[in-house]
């Protein structure tokens, strides 16, 4: 017997259920496939190093740099380059600099890590960004938004935000803004009591974007719009919500002020960095900045050339007659247009429109001045406005995927061959531009050897060339070579001075440059050029210090470290540099007084531990010297020179067998340090290991056949195996390159006398004297 069971049916219901399984299942899989292809696009900037704003921002920051316990309530009291030269930037983002101190205390100076979380994250937040776009767009077909974030993944005016890990500021403000979109739409759309946990939540991860960066408060104008433009909400509950997420913008901009205000007075713009500086006049202004509009526009679109600085003088001032102003004006009124004929009809290319003038409103040099006249990187979130307005037109001019249709995604692009055939172009075409384009960031060589091409007019472009050949000219051994690569770095600078004949890093470089080059009173001329220029920045202050240091006017160099230091007191290198005069000046206690301030500034400050057990050697305070090269070899273990030092302040304390083990660690870092062989010669003669200190001595020669110091340990240790005529040998060879050796005739005299030869004798016992009476140099 059948039994049926009483009661309606739930197929509905089940199909239903089923309905939204299958969605959220889609839904998620899209979104998979858009967190993989923006990971594998950027993959090839895993291995990266530090470039640009890196530095400042990171690898060279003090306070990044610190423990996690002392850094993070300084990154919180402090602006953005508090930690470098740059004392007043009147920038507040501390939530990267968070991410890069934790960074380091995992892996210290590794620019991999960094690289691979700034692609990770940027592939979470494009993985929300189809997430959001799905949700806010549910009325019309999902291969829309999945088109969108795949256009928004490849833009290849992205690659400097991906690329360049000071950017993580940019990922995270939009990650951040991505998770805010996301609990607002719940707000917006459920009628459920506990929505009002998901607003709450958005209004701490929109703190967290501002946070991140500032530049995305422009989303208080926008969030009204989503919720009028794409959901059903109430009008109470869109002002709700608009009115509880000034909370966090207030408490921002409150946070901000305080502990700017605090630190700095009013940052003047350099003309340098902003070129809108030199108009002199509204309409030169205007014109301008409305010229750089269209160019966002532009690269965004069509990213023909794609630089990672546009400074004075690459974009010049223009007038209100220019046709790049004409035209740029033109494009704007037509979306303004636009915009006012289809507002109220909440087409999704108008809101996108709407998205992009708002959001790069706060970039565009209108309203105020900010620290650049253009960068690709200000282009990254306003670009998702573009990316949605351009998908819609195409979409609508073909007539797809506009309402909620049964077709899945993979049936509309076969049974749409046209769209799928623009789309793939722009896809393939993007994607090829930023791989290319994110190959280019590679360092800083390929960066600037690229980018210089492309911006030849940028004083500032040509400046950071300069400084890359001045660099690899320091570290050229080849003296022709050093020459050459020197003299081209010189033309960098030059070019630099021929755009900006103010620019005082010019100056100050062009003067180190020919110091290198042997010209003292060439490189005078241009530091005496350089102070004549921003008095108040430190590292020009104390670049100059270390000029004078160079020449010998150590005095004078001093003066100029404590100017740099007045200006600001957590310049590391300032101290760094003034403890350098100090040493030349036999101030040894006021040298390690200012090495330890360098180090209380940044605790990673490897040179310095390094030059304080230099010094603590000298005063014979051996173990300090022992303590501050292993705090070096910390920093960096494979630092053959602090395992060197180390195992020669251990051999003063006579622990022979631990200098032996520091030597051999020296040894096998560099196979060819000849002063690692000597010394642990040294180490096993006094450990009577006689045959092991000869085949040390004599490798040390192999590798340096002027050693003299060498030959006078190989003579010492035939002497006292009673191998008389060849210690006479080595002696002389000693000679031969340091001829006043007084120690090295005596044991000649000696060694002679030991084979009953007393007239050689004699003559090097009569050459001692006369070297005793000779006066020291």
């Amino acid at each position: 017997m059948i039994s049926v069971q009483g009661g309606k049916s739930n197929t509905k219901k089940e199909l239903k259920v089923s309905s939204i399984i299958k969605k959220s299942y889609n839904n998620f899989v899209s979104g998979a496939i858009c967190f993989l292809f923006a990971f594998i696009l950027y993959s090839n900037t895993l291995n990266h190093s530090f470039v640009l704003d890196d530095y400042d921002s990171y690898a060279a920051n003090s306070v990044v740099k610190k423990d996690i316990i002392n850094s993070i309530p300084i990154i919180l009291k402090t602006n953005y380059r508090y930690g470098v030269n740059s004392l007043c930037d009147n920038i507040y983002r501390p939530l990267s600099q968070i991410m890069f101190t934790i960074e380091w205390q995992i892996s210290p100076n590794n620019s991999q890590l960094s690289h691979f979380l700034n692609v990770l994250f940027y592939a979470i937040a494009c993985f929300l960004l189809f997430i959001v776009l799905r949700k806010y767009m549910s009325k019309v077909h999902a291969m829309i938004p999945f088109v969108i974030t795949l256009v928004y993944i490849t833009m290849p005016i992205h690659t400097e935000v991906v690329a360049n890990i000071k950017s993580r500021d940019e990922i995270m403000s939009f990650f951040f803004l991505m998770l805010t979109l996301l609990f607002l739409y719940t707000w917006f759309t459920k009628n459920k009591r506990w929505k009002w946990c998901f607003l709450i939540i958005s209004l701490l991860t929109f703190f967290l974007s501002l946070m991140s960066k500032e530049g995305v408060i422009t989303m208080l104008f926008l969030f009204p719009l989503l919720g009028w433009y794409f959901t059903e909400a109430k009008l109470k509950s869109i002002l709700i919500s608009s009115l509880l997420l000034l909370i966090p913008a207030i408490a921002y901009i409150t946070i901000r002020y305080y502990v700017l205000s605090s630190l700095c007075s009013t940052t003047t713009i350099q003309i340098i960095t902003n070129s809108l500086v030199a108009a002199t006049d509204v309409d030169s202004h205007f014109a301008t900045a409305i010229m750089l509009l269209g160019k966002y526009l532009l690269i965004s679109i069509l990213p023909y050339q794609l630089v990672s600085n546009y400074a004075y003088n690459q974009i010049p001032i223009i007038g209100l007659s220019d046709p790049k102003f004409i035209l740029s004006f033109f494009v704007y009124i037509i979306i303004g247009i636009y915009i006012i004929l289809n507002f109220r009809k909440k087409k999704p290319e108008v809101f996108g429109f709407l998205f992009f003038l708002i959001t790069i409103s706060i970039y565009s040099n209108i309203f105020f001045l900010i620290g650049t006249s253009f960068g690709e990187r200000l282009i990254f979130i306003p670009s998702l406005g573009l990316c949605i307005s351009l998908v819609f037109i195409i979409a609508q001019w073909l007539k797809i995927g506009i309402n909620n249709e049964t077709q899945s995604t993979i049936e509309v692009f076969k049974t749409k061959p046209f769209f799928t055939v623009i789309f793939l172009i722009i896809l393939l075409a993007y994607s090829i531009k930023t791989i290319v384009r994110a190959a280019e960031w590679k360092n800083e060589n390929t960066l600037f050897s690229n980018d210089l091409k492309r911006s030849p007019n940028s004083a500032q472009m040509n400046i950071w060339m300069g400084n890359i050949l001045f660099d690899k000219a320091e570290k050229e051994e080849d003296n022709l070579k050093k020459e050459t690569i020197m003299h081209n770095a010189v033309k960098h600078f030059e070019k630099g001075l021929s755009i900006y004949s103010s620019f005082y890093e010019c100056y100050s470089q062009l003067g180190l440059a020919f110091l290198e080059l042997g010209n003292v009173e060439k490189a005078k001329f241009y530091i005496d050029n350089a102070i004549k220029y921003d008095t108040s920045n430190a590292m020009k202050w104390s670049n100059i210090g270390l000029f004078y240091d160079r020449i010998g006017e150590y005095q004078k160099a001093i003066t100029f470290d404590d100017k740099a230091i007045n200006l600001n007191n957590n310049y590391a290198d300032a101290y760094y540099n003034r403890a350098l005069a100090k040493d030349d000046l036999q101030d040894i206690k006021g040298a390690i007084d200012d090495y330890n301030k360098a180090i209380q500034i940044n605790p990673k400050y490897l040179d310095a531990y390094y030059n304080m057990g230099v010094l603590k050697y000298k005063i014979k305070d051996y173990k300090g010297a022992i303590a501050d090269y292993t705090k070096a070899i910390k920093i960096n273990p494979y630092y053959a020179k602090a395992y060197n030092n180390r195992g020669f302040a251990k051999h003063y304390i006579k622990d022979y067998s631990g200098a032996i083990i520091d030597y051999n660690i020296a040894i096998q870092i560099n196979p060819n340090f000849d002063f690692a062989y000597n010394n642990r010669g040294l180490a096993e003669e006094n450990l009577n290991g006689y045959q092991d200190a000869i085949n040390d001595f004599s490798k040390a020669i192999e590798i340096k056949p002027n050693f003299s110091n060498a030959y006078f340990n190989l003579g010492n240790i035939l002497y006292i195996t009673k191998q008389y005529a060849e210690s006479i040998d080595e002696f002389k060879k000693c000679l031969q390159y340091d001829p006043d050796n007084i120690n090295a005739c005596n044991n000649i005299g000696i060694s002679y006398q030991k084979l009953n030869k007393p007239e050689e004798a004699k003559l090097y016992f009569d050459k001692v004297k006369m070297l005793a009476q000779k006066p020291k140099k």
